[in-house]
């Protein structure tokens, strides 16, 4: 990794950090000899660990809380849904109501930013994508579309865990979703 870096940078490195002052004549091989035998491995090996233990208590508490609104979501009863905005409205009510409202964030329907699109409702780091397929709009691909667009959050938006909150009333899902939960693990999905 140190060996992409210019002589200049390596330089900097050497200085800022380790305060040893070298000709410009100094090569690059012994500028990088300079930085290897200056490294405390030890700090470096306890600064991994601890990286990773914090790494891995957040995707704990991040798998709690995906299985945590997940409940939540499974017990809501919507009232009277003229399209997915209303939905999306009653969810945020709902969710607030029963988690800390500061974690709890909407967005607007189809909302995009360049290249990455916005779920509907985004608690802490976990997205929920809202759909409501109606008689109207009765095409299969709307199924397709919208496990594309979730698996998209997790790749693009880095989200730890994505719930697909869906009310079929068009029947287009498939009676096998359940298995797309299985081959997708981060994926929740409630109809």
């Amino acid at each position: 990794m140190l060996s992409r870096l210019t002589k200049d940078e390596l330089f900097d490195i050497v200085e800022t950090y380790f305060e040893i002052k070298l000709p410009k004549s100094t090569t690059k091989q012994e500028l990088l000899d300079i930085i290897l035998e200056n490294i405390n491995m030890d700090e470096i090996e306890e600064t991994e660990t601890l990286s990773t233990e914090v790494i891995e208590k957040s995707e704990k508490e991040d798998e709690k809380l995906l299985l945590k609104v997940y409940k939540l979501l499974n017990g809501f009863k919507p009232y009277r849904i003229e399209n997915e905005a209303d939905l999306e409205k009653q969810l945020v009510v709902y969710l607030r109501s029963s988690l800390s409202s500061e974690i709890v964030t909407p967005q607007k329907a189809g909302a995009s930013r360049g290249n990455i699109h916005i779920p509907d409702i985004v608690v802490k780091n976990i997205a929920i994508e809202i759909k409501h397929f109606s008689k109207e709009r009765k095409r299969r691909d709307e199924w397709d579309k919208a496990i594309g667009q979730v698996i998209r959050y997790k790749v693009d938006g880095k989200y730890s865990g994505v719930i697909l909150f869906l009310v079929d009333d068009a029947g287009i899902v498939p009676d096998y979703y359940k298995e797309y939960e299985d081959v997708i693990p981060w994926l929740k999905i409630i109809i």
